[in-house]
């Protein structure tokens, strides 16, 4: 089994177990508790990481990579340019200053390109409906709004998230 097979079938396998329960994750315009939920890799699938979005135009992050470690981080979005950057930290050791742009020509969403502390690359997408975000942007997946692509590597997307993260205020 080579590698990118291996991280796949760990990835599906594992996330609904390690999730934490389900809780509402509701579009809410113009508000702190907007809610959105996000996926991503770091260098082309060796790690991936899901989490949950909360407010607007400033807001918060809590993901969690396959192996267990917490992602957190802050944002801001400028309207105006669509365009957004946050600073997010992975685990013990691992920092990045996301750079991030409004993407979807019906289904809004953002996307996401990072290098972290350590010179690793990253990748993330973020929507409110993530399946029609991901079959916008991924059309020829085998199963459209279902995978998105790190590399080469199609992965699935999570069914279960993160908790919430409390509104900055």
């Amino acid at each position: 089994m080579n590698t990118k097979t291996f991280v796949l079938l760990l990835f599906c396998l594992s996330f609904p177990i390690a999730a934490q329960a389900e809780k509402p994750c509701t579009f809410l315009e113009e508000n702190e508790n907007n809610c959105s939920r996000f996926v991503g890799c770091i260098n082309d699938g060796e790690t991936l990481f899901k989490g949950t979005s909360r407010g607007w135009e400033t807001g918060r992050v809590y993901g969690e990579t396959l192996t267990g470690e917490v992602c957190t981080g802050e944002w801001k979005f400028i309207p105006s340019i669509n365009k957004g950057e946050g600073e997010f930290k992975c685990g013990a050791d691992e920092t990045f200053e996301i750079n991030f742009f409004a993407r979807g020509e019906s289904q809004f969403g953002v996307a996401g390109v990072a290098v972290t502390n350590k010179g690793n690359r990253v990748r993330l997408w973020g929507s409110v409906d993530m399946p029609a975000f991901l079959a916008e942007l991924f059309p020829d997946a085998a199963t459209p709004g279902q995978l998105y692509q790190c590399g080469d590597v199609w992965v699935p997307l999570p069914t279960e998230f993160p908790d919430t993260p409390a509104p900055l205020n």
